[in-house]
């Protein structure tokens, strides 16, 4: 084994410093409990850009968990594209959400899409699709950091979404 060894009681990494990505999601996380829920699309942009990856953007679940509904910001989905609703059977991003587990796709130009779930707890709530990649992707450090990317919880919870889809607790 190699560096330093942790004593009992010492937590693993104690007195390693955090990189530039772990900075990023603790960033992300920190940041969100601050916002307004039609600002989070553009700090999730934001962040998703530290991470190498673009045009995150949020699919939120209609309350009959039928449609997979696009959250963006005011200066629309980035990566000059045009979203829509999805529904959640026979799609791939409605598989991520139904399953509850990560699904890409390969893009043109040497890019893929990754769907993360998005979960409140246990309660699922969406997923986040970003672009990366495939060199990016072929490092399991960035899925693993995308997943905690998309574990963000604002205050509020899922709470907080209802309002933004207009649908009813």
């Amino acid at each position: 084994m190699t560096g330093p060894q942790a004593g009992p009681g010492t937590p693993v990494g104690a007195g390693e410093p955090l990189n530039s990505a772990e900075r990023a999601v603790d960033e992300l996380l920190d940041a969100a409990h601050l916002l307004a829920a039609h600002q989070l699309p553009g700090l999730l942009a934001a962040h998703g850009r530290r991470l190498g990856v673009e045009g995150a953007t949020l699919y939120l679940a209609d309350l009959q968990q039928d449609v997979l509904v696009p959250f963006v910001g005011s200066g629309g989905p980035g990566l000059g594209e045009s979203v829509g609703p999805m529904a959640v059977e026979a799609t791939l991003a409605g598989r991520a959400y139904q399953q509850v587990q990560v699904r890409t796709h390969e893009l043109p130009g040497g890019q893929v899409r990754v769907w993360l779930p998005l979960l409140d707890r246990s309660e699922r709530l969406g997923v986040l699709s970003v672009v990366a990649g495939r060199e990016a992707m072929a490092h399991p450090q960035l899925l693993v950091r995308l997943r905690r990317f998309a574990r963000f919880r604002p205050p509020g919870g899922a709470s907080l979404y209802r309002p933004a889809l207009g649908t009813r607790r």
